[in-house]
């Protein structure tokens, strides 16, 4: 259980680094809003996952976390990344899901319907962007 607990503190604070580094460089007010909707929840989901780790181990989880995230330039890239960190999020908390009970089970069933909806929006802003390249 620990483990998987540490495989999600480290999920959400990769994709809320990669997202922070989005932000900075969007234009569109929409996707910007949403962006920052998605980062306040992984900025939540992330102490979440801690304070379960916390109650879980006793001690709370204090390894430092670096963005080792790739060096994406483009938004077109950034979003792709973002798609498929939510991806490997979503096999994880199913994986959760499907092995925790109680409170642990309830976090990732919950972390699970957000990562699902937030990997179907990145597939769709992934859509528009490669739509607006093949305009130019």
């Amino acid at each position: 259980m620990l483990d998987m607990l540490e495989q999600a503190i480290r999920a959400t604070f990769v994709t809320w680094q990669l997202a922070e580094q989005l932000l900075e460089k969007l234009c569109d007010e929409q996707w910007q809003s949403w962006l920052t909707s998605y980062i306040a929840k992984e900025q939540k989901q992330h102490e979440i996952w801690k304070y379960l780790f916390m109650v879980s181990r006793g001690i709370p989880y204090e390894r430092a976390l670096n963005d080792k995230g790739q060096a994406v330039q483009h938004v077109e890239e950034m979003v792709a990344a973002l798609f498929f960190h939510e991806i490997e999020k979503n096999m994880l908390y199913y994986r959760m899901y499907t092995q925790l009970a109680k409170a642990p089970k309830y976090a990732a069933e919950q972390a699970l319907t957000h990562s699902l909806e937030h990997s179907r929006c990145f597939f769709q802003w992934m859509q528009k962007e490669r739509e607006q390249a093949q305009l130019i």
